[in-house]
């Protein structure tokens, strides 16, 4: 499933460090605090 733009600004926090995958070479880890991390692998 492929992500857009607007779907990765609209991730919000939880109380645990999310992983997800934006489709393709994209993954997307998701801090408790907020951070975003973007990776092309």
């Amino acid at each position: 499933m492929a992500m857009n733009d607007a779907a990765i600004r609209n991730l919000k926090p939880t109380s645990k460090k999310l992983k997800r995958f934006g489709g393709g070479w994209l993954h997307i880890f998701l801090s408790p605090t907020g951070g975003k991390l973007c990776l092309i692998v």
